[in-house]
């Protein structure tokens, strides 16, 4: 007893077809594995390699940030000393000032007390001359006292000649004795005018000298300041040395997401890949657009846009430019109501999405990228999504210092 070969091919094929069609799923099957371990081996690297560049540029901007705090605190410690240095110079020169009119009133007092001791000493010669000439009068006195009246009237002309001799010789003692006192009382005023000067003189020595003291004592601050104005000048070139080092590590790196065309993700012409903004040095709400090619080279946006006929940022003809592109503008600015969608200008993959900083924080804004493929676009001043990590770009450090500029529908 057995099968029969024949029932057995009329109901379903031969043996051997069976076994065929088996081995012709199992291969199917595989490659299906083969294919699904390959998907995720593709997924898996890309989600490292996003996961690698976000790593890169957390530790890269949290470098920044660190010393962009440094480079802050030392522009601090700069300022302080800056004003305490000009505050100190203004100091030093009012010193200077008073040092001068002091010195000036010295040269006064001391010119006072010459003219006062020569005038005084003019006095005293002429006190001299008149007591000789009164000495002289006395002698003669004195000798006229040793002969009789009579003998004078008799030796004299007339009578009269005797009398006008004696009172001419009485009115010369009297005259220069009231002259020698008069001399003498105006030389004691002088003598005593010279003492008030003198008291003056030393005074103003004084102070002079106490502010000399101060000035030297001020002169040694400022020394001082100035050193640690140095001292702080050349620790922050050192930290904005690093600071720049670090600015084009960053480069670098966005640099190397052009080599290594990691994408973030697909977009099409006319794709929203953000919001209008005012974050960073923004004069208010406007998209800041850059065009370069993978190699550095940047263009005219509204040329560029024009002659390849692609997609305009705002969509439809919206906006207006603010700002054409120029040498020292390498870059289109157009303006519109904060919060206006921005488009994509043609196909490309994003390669950064997130805060591009700046040597100096003011500048720091919200940013895409998007390379696609001969050219790379950029855009700036967009609204920051809600979320901390964009506290450094979200929001605007000029018209509206301090004003937030955050795209509230997303955290991404």
């Amino acid at each position: 007893m057995g099968f029969n070969s024949k029932s057995q091919t009329d109901g379903g094929g031969s043996p051997k077809r069976a076994t065929g069609r088996l081995r012709a799923g199992m291969r199917v099957l595989a490659v299906g594995c083969l294919l699904l371990a390959g998907l995720a081996a593709y997924w898996s690297a890309s989600l490292g390699n996003l996961l690698q560049a976000d790593e890169v540029t957390d530790r890269i901007r949290q470098d920044i940030d660190a010393i962009q705090q440094r480079i802050k605190d030392a522009n601090i410690r700069l300022d302080g000393t800056i004003t305490e240095r000009v505050t100190l110079q203004e100091v030093l020169a009012d010193l200077d000032l008073e040092i001068g009119r002091l010195q000036a009133a010295i040269a006064e007092t001391q010119a006072e007390i010459g003219r006062l001791q020569a005038e005084i000493g003019r006095l005293q010669a002429e006190i001299e001359a008149q007591k000789t000439i009164l000495e002289r009068i006395l002698v003669l006195l004195y000798q006229q006292s040793g002969v009789s009246s009579f003998e004078l009237i008799i030796t004299a002309d007339s009578f009269s000649d005797y009398l006008n001799q004696q009172e001419y010789l009485d009115r010369l003692k009297e005259g220069v004795t009231n002259s020698v006192e008069q001399i003498q009382l105006l030389s004691a005023q002088l003598e005593e005018e010279e003492a008030v000067q003198a008291a003056l003189l030393d005074d103003q020595r004084a102070q002079e000298i106490a502010l000399q003291a101060v000035r030297w004592e001020q002169q040694n601050l400022l020394t001082e300041t100035l050193n640690q104005e140095s001292l702080f000048q050349q620790q922050l070139a050192q930290l904005q040395a690093e600071h720049e080092q670090l600015e084009r590590e960053l480069e670098d790196y966005l640099a190397s997401l052009l080599t290594t065309r990691t994408s973030l993700g697909s977009v099409s012409a006319g794709d929203v890949i953000g919001k209008n903004g005012n974050t960073g040095w923004s004069t208010g709400p406007h998209l800041h657009i850059v065009i370069y090619s993978t190699d550095g080279v940047k263009y005219d946006p509204l040329s560029f846009i024009q002659s390849r006929s692609l997609t305009w940022p705002m969509g439809g003809s919206g906006g207006w430019v603010s700002q054409g592109f120029h040498a020292g503008h390498q870059a289109l600015d157009i303006a519109a109501t904060e919060g206006t969608p921005i488009r994509s200008v043609a196909d490309g993959e994003i390669i950064h999405r997130g805060c591009l900083l700046s040597s100096n924080p003011k500048f720091n804004t919200f940013s895409v990228i998007v390379d696609h493929g001969d050219y790379v676009s950029l855009y700036a001043h967009l609204q920051a999504p809600n979320n901390a990590k964009y506290e450094a770009c979200n929001f605007n450090r000029r018209n509206s210092y301090g004003v937030k500029s955050i795209d509230y529908s997303t955290t991404e």
